[in-house]
């Protein structure tokens, strides 16, 4: 039976999860009382190094996005280097809120599974509600778009955990789930163009790559990356 886009997704997020790694191990560092405030002004012409050293120090999402802010502009601009622009991606998936968002979610959609008890609609649209509001977040979409370039995903250096986020948020920000109420939707028959669309889309193609990549990080470091190559045999997709 073909799986619809959801489950395929949560099966790559339930591998890569249950695999133990820590999700966002960012600590709060000293800077984070000074800088926790309604707005940040962050420098136009911030440095790699500094921009680096403040994404390991904060998790505060108002800093996050007033970095993303100027790492996009900066990316944008001709001769920008791939390390900005895997800071560009890096500052968009911790500004996205995806790991507070999504993770309660998706360990309760974890227990249910390991209970052999399947997501519940309340929790499957939790977890769609809250890609949705992720990939809506300014900037995001555009910061994560740079992983495109392979140059920029292998600096960027994101472990398989972030590579399976980065690919959900990627994933929702299609156009076509702008009209989505319901995922199945998207495997109803009478919905093949849209489904057609949503697969061939810059935003799904980009989502394939990165649970292509963090697949392979599994396999090279021993674990089991079987359900991401299955997610991949259904649908070049990665939701």
């Amino acid at each position: 039976m073909r799986r619809s886009p959801l489950a395929l997704g949560i099966l790559a997020a339930l591998l890569v999860l249950s695999s133990c790694q820590a999700l966002f191990t960012t600590s709060l560092g000293t800077l984070v009382p000074a800088l926790v405030r309604t707005t940040v002004t962050i420098p136009t012409d911030i440095s790699n190094a500094d921009a680096a050293a403040l994404l390991s120090t904060t998790d505060d999402p108002t800093v996050l996005a007033g970095l993303l802010t100027t790492l996009n502009t900066q990316a944008s601009l001709a001769g920008a280097t791939a390390a900005t622009k895997a800071l560009a991606a890096e500052a968009a998936l911790g500004a996205s809120g995806v790991a507070g968002t999504v993770t309660a979610p998706l360990m309760t959609t974890i227990t249910d599974a390991l209970a052999g008890t399947a997501p519940t609609p309340a929790t499957i649209t939790l977890i769609i509600n809250a890609l949705r509001t992720s990939a809506a977040t300014p900037g995001v979409a555009s910061g994560l778009g740079q992983l495109a370039d392979a140059t920029v995903l292998t600096a960027a250096g994101l472990s398989a955990t972030d590579k399976v986020m980065s690919a959900l948020v990627m994933a929702a920000s299609a156009p076509q789930m702008a009209t989505v109420t319901d995922i199945a939707t998207l495997s109803d028959p009478a919905n093949a163009a849209t489904l057609a669309a949503f697969q061939a889309s810059p935003e799904v193609q980009l989502a394939a790559t990165l649970l292509t990549s963090a697949a392979a990080d599994m396999a090279a470091s021993g674990g089991d990356a079987s359900l991401i190559t299955q997610l991949q045999s259904f649908l070049p997709m990665g939701f």
